[in-house]
């Protein structure tokens, strides 16, 4: 898992929102079925693809309500070697009533799933 240290979020006058992140080292890969799980609070999952988790670490609260209520947002990964945007793709935003535990083994997209399902919170 991966942390979004270096990410802000835009929205423009149709409500639509971006989340634009620097990621540590560019993804060589293009996303696939990207999501972002989120419960309202400090703290999000984007999943890029089932295997790159990426934690959005403290979303600013005045931004909590924006962010629970729409369905996608368009995410822009800028590489900071290149000084260009490496990918930029749309992520499902998938809403939850509470996130999950996260350990070192629970990071696949399936493990979520699984975890969020045995516990009613999906």
């Amino acid at each position: 898992m991966q942390q979004a240290k270096l990410y802000n979020f835009l929205v423009n006058p149709k409500g639509e929102v971006c989340m634009v992140f620097k990621p540590s080292s560019p993804y060589s890969s293009n996303p696939k079925n990207p999501e972002i799980i989120y419960d309202g609070k400090d703290h999000a999952l984007l999943y890029r693809d089932n295997d790159n988790l990426i934690l959005i670490d403290y979303i600013p609260v005045d931004f909590h309500d924006t962010l629970f209520n729409i369905d996608k947002v368009l995410i822009v990964e800028y590489d900071i070697f290149e000084n260009k945007i490496s990918h930029e793709y749309f992520a499902n935003v998938v809403k939850v009533k509470k996130m999950p535990k996260l350990n070192d083994n629970f990071v696949s997209r399936d493990c979520i799933d699984k975890e969020l399902k045995s516990l009613g919170l999906l």
